[in-house]
């Protein structure tokens, strides 16, 4: 058929092997002591939390960045080593790139080039009272 659209899917079984990566991938970041900045809360929302379909349209993910020790280093310092340390180099970003480029370097770490994965600001999940699962919480200790 000429011009039929074909919507991506997922399975669940493969989005939970997704939320199963993402924790690992969080906790072993989190667990170098030389990162300023740590994955503080993964929430799963969306058709994966509130279904039980096992075919999704995609795999949306809350996601809260925080500074490991906020009196340490000022956010913008923190994000550019943070940027650093995954290897970003800041010298072809713009100012504002710069200022992020920590955590857009967690979030392309996290995401690891899957398709089909959505990730949004936790804040957001909060305000707009989706119904979510928090899989992933950062405890020091």
């Amino acid at each position: 058929m000429i011009g039929a659209f074909t919507m991506a899917t997922i399975k669940r079984k493969k989005a939970t092997e997704h939320l199963e990566s993402m924790k690992a991938i969080a906790a072993e970041h989190n667990s170098n002591q030389k990162n300023p900045m740590i994955y503080k809360i993964l929430a799963v929302f969306g058709s994966y939390a509130n279904s039980d379909k096992e075919i999704l349209g995609d795999l949306d993910i809350g996601l809260k960045i925080a500074l490991r020790n906020p009196g340490v280093m000022s956010p913008p310092e923190a994000n550019l080593r943070q940027g650093e340390l995954l290897n970003v180099d800041p010298r072809y970003k713009n100012t504002i790139e710069t200022l992020f480029l920590g955590e857009h370097a967690m979030r392309t770490l996290l995401k690891n080039r899957r398709k089909l994965i959505n990730l949004h600001d936790f804040d957001e999940v909060i305000r707009e009272e989706y119904p979510h699962h928090v899989f992933f919480e950062y405890s020091p200790g």
